[in-house]
Parts: structure tokens; sequence; C-alpha cells
């Protein structure tokens, strides 16, 4: 169904059981500065052909956290033909933050992105699209999206377990904590 969008179960209604969940009333647990945690979630199986208007809703991220990972568990298929769905997963504000492009429609299947292959991640590719250790923590709540970039063949069976490894930024020194710079020699 183009233009559709799908929710994972943290996102919750606005209070009437017939309201699609389109308000978010609070993020994921947040964390200590310098603190990695993971978030479990599922997306239920889309109610048609997964199409690149379509747009899921993983998580809801607080304000000062980046994500690191995203694991995606299929049990099922999100493509039950000839498994042409391709996805890139981000944020609003940069919907490849994760990864840019890949196939995953096949199911009972494990995806991680950013992929770790034998050569490494490459940044700027289509398994990792950039370095998420470099990318300043946005200072309001936002969404971690999946949006669809090649359009399943056919509807999807199957639930996606999504997990997401996030973190909190370390606080950088300041000049109460840190030594004073010193010019000269030493």
């Amino acid at each position: 169904m183009a233009n559709a969008h799908y929710y994972a179960s943290g996102f919750q209604s606005n209070g009437t059981a017939t309201a699609a969940p389109t308000l978010y009333y609070g993020s994921i647990p947040r964390l200590q500065p310098g603190q990695i945690g993971f978030y479990d979630a599922v997306l239920a199986a889309p109610a048609a052909v997964l199409a690149t208007t379509d747009t899921c809703y993983l998580a809801r991220m607080p304000a000062g956290h980046i994500p690191l990972k995203v694991e995606l568990d299929l049990d099922g298929d999100l493509d039950t033909g000839a498994n042409t769905l391709a996805v890139k997963i981000g944020t609003t504000a940069d919907d490849d933050l994760v990864v840019a492009a890949a196939v995953i429609g096949n199911g009972d299947r494990h995806y991680e992105f950013p992929t770790n292959t034998a050569g490494g991640s490459a940044y700027g590719d289509t398994t990792s699209a950039k370095a998420l250790r470099t990318t300043a923590a946005p200072s309001a709540d936002y969404n971690l999206l999946m949006v669809p970039t090649a359009v399943a063949t056919t509807s999807s069976t199957g639930t996606t377990y999504v997990r997401v490894w996030y973190g909190a930024p370390a606080t950088v020194l300041d000049d109460n904590d840190s030594p004073a710079a010193v010019t000269g020699n030493q």
C-alpha cells in the first residue's frame, strides 16, 4: 500500500483504540553518557506489499543518543516472491545513516547493519552508509526508520524482530575537570 506507515511495538497510540500510533509518548530508555544499550521491538507483517513510499518506524531514539547497530530477525518473509525488497535504515534527517540499500526480503534470516565482512565495513558503500560514531547526536528525540528503496515482489507473511544497539556519547572534558592548557616548552 503506497504511503503506508508501519510501527514497531514500541510506538503507542494517541489514546484511542482505532487511531494508528502516529504519536509517540516517550523514547526508548535513556542511557548515561558513555553507556551502550539495546532495545527490542517487533514489527508485524505489513498489510500489503512494501512500496518505496512506505515507512516502517523501528524505534524512537532519545535526544543525545545515536544508533550503533540495527539487527533484523525475519520470522517468515518480507518478500515472498523474487526477493527484490531492498531498504535503507536511518533517521528523518539522514535516511541512510545506518544502511543505504540492502536486500532483506528473504525470511528466516538474521541481518545486521552496518555489515561486517572479511574486509571490514567500508563507509559510504551500500552496507554501511557512514561512520556512525562521528555523527552528532540530535538534540531532540527522533525516529529510527526503515524505508524501502526497491519494492517487494509480493506481500509479507512474516514478523520482523528488531534490536537497536545505541549509545549516549561520552561527555567531553570541560574546563572544570580537565588540565589547563600550558603554553611554551615543558
